[in-house]
C-alpha cells in the first residue's frame, strides 16, 4: 500500500508531503495506481521547485519513497502553495477512493 501524509498550514498552504510504499496493484511497469500517484506527486514537486519564491527540500532515498517539505514561501507564492496542496489532496483522494486497498491518504493541519 502507498501511504501518503499531507501536511498543510491552517491557511491551506502546503507544508510537507511524504509518500512511501508500493501499491501492489500490478507488477512493476504496469501498476496504474503507482503511476497515478507518482504523476501527482512529481508534478507538484516540479511546480514548487520551479517557483523562485518557494524553498523546497526534497528526498527520494529509495524506490517507493518520496518526501518534500516547504521550508519557506514568500507572499507572492502562497497562492501556488495553497493550490498545490488542494490539487494533491483532491487527486490523491480520487485515486484512494477508487483503489482503497492500495492507497492511504492522511491529511494533517498544523
Amino acid at each position: 500500500m502507498i501511504e501518503i501524509i499531507l501536511v498543510r498550514a491552517k491557511d491551506g498552504q502546503l507544508r510537507s508531503c511524504t509518500a512511501s510504499g508500493h501499491s501492489g496493484y500490478a507488477k512493476k511497469g504496469f501498476d496504474i495506481v503507482c503511476a497515478g500517484i507518482s504523476s501527482l506527486l512529481r508534478t507538484v514537486q516540479c511546480l514548487l521547485e520551479s517557483d523562485a519564491g518557494i524553498s523546497l527540500v526534497s528526498d527520494s532515498p529509495e524506490p517507493g519513497s518520496l518526501a518534500f517539505q516547504v521550508q519557506s514561501c514568500d507572499g507572492a507564492s502562497k497562492a501556488l502553495s495553497v493550490h498545490c496542496c488542494d490539487f494533491l489532496r483532491c487527486g490523491i483522494k480520487l485515486v484512494a477512493d477508487e483503489y482503497p486497498d492500495y492507497v492511504s491518504l492522511r491529511v494533517q493541519t498544523e
